[in-house]
Protein backbone atom coordinates (compact mmCIF):
# COMPACT_ATOMS: atom_id res chain seq x y z
CA UNK A 1 0.00 0.00 0.00
CA UNK A 2 2.89 2.39 0.76
CA UNK A 3 4.52 1.77 -2.51
CA UNK A 4 1.44 2.36 -4.55
CA UNK A 5 1.15 5.29 -3.05
CA UNK A 6 4.44 6.66 -3.57
CA UNK A 7 4.40 6.17 -7.29
CA UNK A 8 0.94 7.82 -7.00
CA UNK A 9 2.59 10.80 -5.23
CA UNK A 10 5.73 11.00 -7.42
CA UNK A 11 3.61 10.78 -10.62
CA UNK A 12 1.94 13.86 -9.04
CA UNK A 13 4.41 15.79 -8.67
CA UNK A 14 6.28 15.26 -12.07
CA UNK A 15 3.22 16.06 -13.87
CA UNK A 16 3.23 19.17 -11.44
CA UNK A 17 6.93 19.63 -12.08
CA UNK A 18 6.43 19.22 -16.03
CA UNK A 19 3.70 21.82 -16.22
CA UNK A 20 5.81 24.74 -14.62
CA UNK A 21 8.41 23.91 -16.92
CA UNK A 22 6.13 24.48 -19.73
CA UNK A 23 5.00 27.13 -18.13
CA UNK A 24 8.23 28.78 -17.25
CA UNK A 25 9.06 32.35 -18.54
CA UNK A 26 11.33 32.42 -21.78
CA UNK A 27 14.96 33.38 -20.62
CA UNK A 28 14.62 36.29 -23.29
CA UNK A 29 11.58 37.43 -21.62
CA UNK A 30 13.65 37.41 -18.39
CA UNK A 31 16.65 39.63 -19.71
CA UNK A 32 14.52 41.91 -20.91
CA UNK A 33 12.67 42.55 -18.06
CA UNK A 34 15.61 42.60 -15.98
CA UNK A 35 17.60 45.07 -18.28
CA UNK A 36 14.47 47.36 -18.28
CA UNK A 37 14.90 47.57 -14.49
CA UNK A 38 18.66 48.06 -14.86
CA UNK A 39 18.09 50.77 -16.91
CA UNK A 40 15.69 52.87 -14.84
CA UNK A 41 17.78 52.00 -11.99
CA UNK A 42 20.49 53.78 -14.13
CA UNK A 43 18.28 56.81 -14.87
CA UNK A 44 16.51 57.53 -11.80
CA UNK A 45 20.74 57.36 -9.87
CA UNK A 46 21.81 60.05 -12.78
CA UNK A 47 18.57 62.36 -12.61
CA UNK A 48 17.97 61.04 -16.22
CA UNK A 49 14.17 61.80 -17.68
CA UNK A 50 14.54 59.66 -20.72
CA UNK A 51 12.10 59.31 -23.16
CA UNK A 52 10.77 55.59 -24.18
CA UNK A 53 11.24 55.05 -28.40
CA UNK A 54 9.54 51.35 -27.50
CA UNK A 55 10.79 47.62 -27.42
CA UNK A 56 12.47 49.04 -24.00
CA UNK A 57 14.71 51.55 -25.84
CA UNK A 58 15.05 55.04 -23.88
CA UNK A 59 17.08 58.31 -25.08
CA UNK A 60 17.53 61.70 -23.80
CA UNK A 61 18.55 63.97 -26.58
CA UNK A 62 21.76 65.80 -24.92
CA UNK A 63 22.37 68.59 -27.65
CA UNK A 64 19.76 70.20 -29.55
CA UNK A 65 20.06 71.79 -33.16
CA UNK A 66 16.43 73.71 -33.66
CA UNK A 67 17.86 74.65 -37.23
CA UNK A 68 19.05 71.42 -37.55
CA UNK A 69 17.83 69.18 -41.05
CA UNK A 70 15.81 66.02 -40.69
CA UNK A 71 17.16 62.82 -42.35
CA UNK A 72 14.87 61.96 -45.15
CA UNK A 73 15.06 58.63 -47.54
CA UNK A 74 18.34 58.51 -49.11
CA UNK A 75 20.05 61.16 -47.54
CA UNK A 76 23.53 59.44 -45.82
CA UNK A 77 24.45 60.00 -42.63
CA UNK A 78 27.81 61.00 -41.19
CA UNK A 79 27.54 60.26 -37.27
CA UNK A 80 30.06 59.74 -34.64
CA UNK A 81 28.94 57.11 -31.53
CA UNK A 82 30.60 55.74 -28.67
CA UNK A 83 28.65 52.79 -26.39
CA UNK A 84 29.66 51.61 -23.14
CA UNK A 85 28.25 49.71 -20.25
CA UNK A 86 25.83 50.66 -17.49
CA UNK A 87 29.31 50.46 -15.35
CA UNK A 88 30.69 53.20 -17.57
CA UNK A 89 33.12 50.41 -19.25
CA UNK A 90 33.85 51.81 -22.62
CA UNK A 91 33.18 49.67 -25.31
CA UNK A 92 33.60 51.19 -28.57
CA UNK A 93 33.74 54.23 -30.00
CA UNK A 94 34.35 56.80 -33.60
CA UNK A 95 37.04 59.19 -33.16
CA UNK A 96 36.16 62.73 -32.65
CA UNK A 97 39.79 63.79 -32.51
CA UNK A 98 40.67 62.75 -35.37
CA UNK A 99 37.11 63.80 -36.73
CA UNK A 100 36.74 60.32 -38.66
CA UNK A 101 32.99 59.51 -38.76
CA UNK A 102 31.01 56.48 -39.40
CA UNK A 103 28.65 56.61 -42.66
CA UNK A 104 25.24 54.69 -43.05
CA UNK A 105 22.21 55.95 -45.65
CA UNK A 106 19.28 56.50 -43.78
CA UNK A 107 16.13 55.20 -44.59
CA UNK A 108 17.21 51.98 -46.86
CA UNK A 109 19.09 49.94 -44.92
CA UNK A 110 17.28 48.18 -41.69
CA UNK A 111 20.08 48.95 -38.75
CA UNK A 112 20.38 50.83 -35.35
CA UNK A 113 21.12 53.92 -37.09
CA UNK A 114 18.74 54.94 -38.94
CA UNK A 115 16.16 54.18 -35.99
CA UNK A 116 18.57 56.40 -33.54
CA UNK A 117 18.55 59.25 -36.67
CA UNK A 118 14.71 58.65 -36.93
CA UNK A 119 14.48 60.75 -33.84
CA UNK A 120 17.42 63.49 -33.64
CA UNK A 121 17.64 66.17 -36.39
CA UNK A 122 21.29 67.17 -38.01
CA UNK A 123 24.10 68.76 -35.67
CA UNK A 124 21.97 66.81 -32.69
CA UNK A 125 23.33 64.74 -30.20
CA UNK A 126 21.64 62.01 -27.94
CA UNK A 127 22.03 59.30 -25.73
CA UNK A 128 19.83 55.84 -26.21
CA UNK A 129 19.72 53.18 -23.50
CA UNK A 130 19.42 49.66 -25.35
CA UNK A 131 18.18 46.44 -23.94
CA UNK A 132 20.70 43.91 -24.87
CA UNK A 133 18.76 42.43 -27.98
CA UNK A 134 19.66 45.81 -29.66
CA UNK A 135 23.47 45.66 -27.98
CA UNK A 136 25.51 42.35 -27.96
CA UNK A 137 23.23 40.28 -27.81
CA UNK A 138 22.88 36.60 -25.72
CA UNK A 139 26.61 35.81 -25.66
CA UNK A 140 29.53 37.46 -23.90
CA UNK A 141 32.41 38.45 -25.41
CA UNK A 142 35.73 40.03 -23.80
CA UNK A 143 34.20 43.05 -22.82
CA UNK A 144 30.42 42.94 -22.45
CA UNK A 145 28.92 40.14 -20.64
CA UNK A 146 26.38 37.92 -22.11
CA UNK A 147 22.81 39.98 -21.80
CA UNK A 148 23.97 43.30 -20.87
CA UNK A 149 22.10 46.59 -21.31
CA UNK A 150 24.33 49.03 -23.15
CA UNK A 151 24.26 53.15 -23.51
CA UNK A 152 24.37 54.66 -27.00
CA UNK A 153 25.96 58.14 -27.19
CA UNK A 154 25.19 59.02 -30.47
CA UNK A 155 25.44 62.20 -33.27
CA UNK A 156 24.52 63.52 -36.50
CA UNK A 157 27.20 65.14 -37.70
CA UNK A 158 26.21 65.99 -41.57
CA UNK A 159 23.64 64.50 -43.99
CA UNK A 160 23.92 64.93 -47.69
CA UNK A 161 21.39 64.22 -50.36
CA UNK A 162 22.91 62.60 -53.40
CA UNK A 163 24.13 65.20 -55.12
CA UNK A 164 25.87 66.71 -52.25
CA UNK A 165 27.07 63.40 -51.98
CA UNK A 166 28.70 63.63 -55.24
CA UNK A 167 30.05 66.69 -55.41
CA UNK A 168 31.66 66.14 -51.70
CA UNK A 169 33.73 62.84 -53.00
CA UNK A 170 35.03 64.64 -56.48
CA UNK A 171 36.09 67.37 -54.02
CA UNK A 172 37.71 65.09 -51.23
CA UNK A 173 39.34 63.07 -54.06
CA UNK A 174 40.50 66.19 -56.29
CA UNK A 175 38.89 64.78 -59.02
CA UNK A 176 38.23 66.92 -62.52
CA UNK A 177 35.57 65.42 -64.08
CA UNK A 178 33.09 66.12 -67.21
CA UNK A 179 29.17 66.45 -66.34
CA UNK A 180 26.59 65.18 -68.62
CA UNK A 181 23.17 66.47 -68.39
CA UNK A 182 22.13 63.11 -67.45
CA UNK A 183 23.88 63.91 -63.79
CA UNK A 184 26.87 61.46 -64.89
CA UNK A 185 30.08 62.43 -64.32
CA UNK A 186 33.61 60.85 -66.09
CA UNK A 187 36.97 61.43 -66.34
CA UNK A 188 39.50 59.21 -68.52
CA UNK A 189 42.36 58.26 -66.25
CA UNK A 190 44.53 57.03 -69.03
CA UNK A 191 43.77 58.15 -73.08
CA UNK A 192 44.47 56.07 -75.81
CA UNK A 193 44.82 58.62 -78.88
CA UNK A 194 44.72 55.52 -81.11
CA UNK A 195 42.18 53.44 -79.92
CA UNK A 196 38.98 52.78 -81.80
CA UNK A 197 35.98 54.85 -80.53
CA UNK A 198 33.09 52.75 -79.26
CA UNK A 199 30.04 52.85 -81.19
CA UNK A 200 26.43 51.16 -80.24
CA UNK A 201 25.47 47.26 -81.19
CA UNK A 202 29.33 46.45 -80.16
CA UNK A 203 29.91 43.58 -77.66
CA UNK A 204 32.48 45.53 -75.33
CA UNK A 205 34.44 43.70 -72.91
CA UNK A 206 35.73 45.76 -69.44
CA UNK A 207 37.36 45.18 -66.54
CA UNK A 208 35.91 46.97 -63.54
CA UNK A 209 35.51 47.65 -59.35
CA UNK A 210 32.55 49.29 -58.86
CA UNK A 211 32.61 51.27 -55.34
CA UNK A 212 29.72 53.05 -53.25
CA UNK A 213 30.81 56.51 -52.18
CA UNK A 214 31.46 56.47 -48.88
CA UNK A 215 29.06 53.53 -47.11
CA UNK A 216 31.64 51.01 -45.93
CA UNK A 217 28.58 48.76 -45.56
CA UNK A 218 29.99 45.65 -47.67
CA UNK A 219 32.70 42.88 -46.08
CA UNK A 220 35.24 41.71 -48.63
CA UNK A 221 37.10 38.37 -48.29
CA UNK A 222 38.96 39.50 -44.98
CA UNK A 223 35.92 40.03 -43.30
CA UNK A 224 36.70 44.03 -42.83
CA UNK A 225 34.61 46.52 -44.12
CA UNK A 226 35.37 48.06 -47.52
CA UNK A 227 32.90 50.52 -50.11
CA UNK A 228 33.70 47.66 -53.24
CA UNK A 229 30.60 46.17 -53.73
CA UNK A 230 31.94 44.21 -56.87
CA UNK A 231 34.79 43.86 -59.27
CA UNK A 232 35.76 41.73 -62.65
CA UNK A 233 35.46 41.28 -66.22
CA UNK A 234 32.10 42.12 -67.72
CA UNK A 235 30.82 41.92 -71.95
CA UNK A 236 27.47 43.94 -72.12
CA UNK A 237 26.37 45.18 -75.80
CA UNK A 238 26.68 49.20 -76.23
CA UNK A 239 23.40 50.97 -76.01
CA UNK A 240 21.51 47.95 -75.49
CA UNK A 241 20.05 47.08 -71.75
CA UNK A 242 22.57 44.89 -70.87
CA UNK A 243 24.20 47.11 -68.21
CA UNK A 244 22.70 49.98 -66.31
CA UNK A 245 22.17 53.13 -67.69
CA UNK A 246 24.85 54.95 -66.21
CA UNK A 247 27.81 52.04 -66.79
CA UNK A 248 26.64 52.41 -70.70
CA UNK A 249 26.48 56.01 -71.10
CA UNK A 250 30.33 56.34 -68.91
CA UNK A 251 31.87 53.14 -71.02
CA UNK A 252 30.44 55.12 -74.00
CA UNK A 253 32.94 57.98 -73.57
CA UNK A 254 35.86 55.64 -73.73
CA UNK A 255 38.19 54.55 -76.26
CA UNK A 256 39.79 50.61 -76.37
CA UNK A 257 42.25 50.23 -74.65
CA UNK A 258 41.15 53.61 -72.30
CA UNK A 259 40.68 53.69 -68.97
CA UNK A 260 38.16 56.17 -66.67
CA UNK A 261 36.21 56.92 -63.73
CA UNK A 262 32.51 57.46 -63.42
CA UNK A 263 29.60 58.33 -60.76
CA UNK A 264 26.30 58.29 -61.58
CA UNK A 265 23.23 59.23 -59.55
CA UNK A 266 20.89 56.19 -58.57
CA UNK A 267 18.83 57.29 -61.24
CA UNK A 268 21.64 55.86 -63.62
CA UNK A 269 21.75 52.66 -62.02
CA UNK A 270 19.96 50.79 -59.09
CA UNK A 271 17.06 53.35 -58.19
CA UNK A 272 14.94 52.90 -55.81
CA UNK A 273 15.31 49.39 -55.52
CA UNK A 274 19.13 48.38 -54.90
CA UNK A 275 20.48 45.38 -55.80
CA UNK A 276 22.46 42.66 -53.84
CA UNK A 277 24.56 44.02 -51.54
CA UNK A 278 23.87 47.96 -53.22
CA UNK A 279 21.70 50.05 -50.98
CA UNK A 280 18.54 51.77 -52.59
CA UNK A 281 19.12 55.04 -53.65
CA UNK A 282 23.09 54.81 -53.96
CA UNK A 283 25.29 56.82 -55.96
CA UNK A 284 27.71 54.69 -57.36
CA UNK A 285 31.76 54.91 -58.49
CA UNK A 286 32.87 52.83 -61.15
CA UNK A 287 36.96 52.57 -62.08
CA UNK A 288 36.87 50.92 -65.45
CA UNK A 289 39.34 49.64 -68.82
CA UNK A 290 37.88 49.11 -72.08
CA UNK A 291 39.38 45.84 -73.11
CA UNK A 292 37.79 45.09 -76.59
CA UNK A 293 35.11 45.76 -78.32
CA UNK A 294 33.47 44.00 -81.35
Amino acid sequence: MLKRTFFILSAILLLSFNSCVDKAEPIADIKIRENDEAIQTYLKSKNITAISAGSGIYYTITQKNDAGRKPISGDLMSYHFQTSLLTGLKIDSTSRLENKPNYSPYGTENNLWGLFASVIKEGERATFFLPYSFGYGAEATSKVPAYSPIIMDFSIEKLRDEEEQIVSYIADNKYNMTSTDTGLRYMITKEVPTGAPLKNGQTIAVNYTGKLLYFEGILDAKNKPTTTFDSGTFSFVLGSTGSIAGFDQGVSKLKVGEKGIIIMPSSLGYKDIGSGRIPAKSPLFFEIEVVSAQ
